[in-house]
C-alpha cells in the first residue's frame, strides 16, 4: 500500500484557519486535520465515521468517461493535461512534462524495445516459428513468407 493513503483527511470539513493560511501562501501541513495516519497513530479505528466536505444527490453521478479514454492521440491526451497544468497555479508544469516523459514516455518505450527485440518470426502460410528469420528469407519448411510476429501499431 502506498503511505500516501495514510495521510487522507476523515474531517467532515475544513476549518477556516485552513484558508487563511493558504491566503499567506503557507504548508497545510501547519494545521492539524485529522487523517487515516493520526488515527492509527492513537488507536483509533480509521474505517469509521468518515466525513465528506460536498454533498451529492447521487454518489454515482460521477463522470462516465474520462477525457483520456475520449480523446483519440496520445499527443491529444498530453496537451489537454499541459493544458490544464498552464491554468493551476498549484501545479508545476514543467514538473509535470519531466514526468510524462520519465514515467509513461521513456517506459513504454523501453518495454516496446524489449518486446520487439525479443519476438519471433512466423510462416503466414503454415505457421511455423522461428527465434531468428531463416538465412533463405523464406520458410524452411514450406517456402512461404516469414512475418514479425509483432506488428506496428495502424493509427
Amino acid at each position: 500500500m502506498d503511505d500516501q493513503i495514510l495521510d487522507f483527511e476523515v474531517c467532515a470539513g475544513y476549518p477556516l484557519e485552513l484558508y487563511e493560511l493558504a491566503e499567506q501562501g503557507k504548508h497545510s501541513s501547519e494545521i492539524k486535520i485529522e487523517t487515516v495516519k493520526r488515527r492509527l497513530k492513537e488507536g483509533k479505528d480509521p474505517f469509521t465515521h468518515i466525513g465528506f466536505t460536498h454533498d451529492t444527490k447521487n454518489f454515482n453521478d460521477g463522470v462516465v468517461n474520462s477525457s483520456y479514454k475520449i480523446l483519440p492521440t496520445m499527443k491529444d491526451k498530453v496537451e489537454k493535461q499541459m493544458e490544464l497544468c498552464s491554468k493551476l497555479r498549484s501545479v508545476n508544469a514543467p514538473d509535470v512534462a519531466r514526468l510524462i516523459i520519465e514515467r509513461h514516455f521513456i517506459r513504454d518505450i523501453r518495454g516496446n524495445l524489449r518486446k520487439f527485440s525479443m519476438q519471433q518470426f512466423r510462416c503466414v502460410k503454415c505457421n511455423e516459428k522461428f527465434r531468428r528469420p531463416p538465412m533463405i528469407g523464406v520458410c524452411s519448411k514450406c517456402g512461404g513468407k516469414v512475418i514479425f510476429t509483432i506488428s506496428e501499431a495502424v493509427l
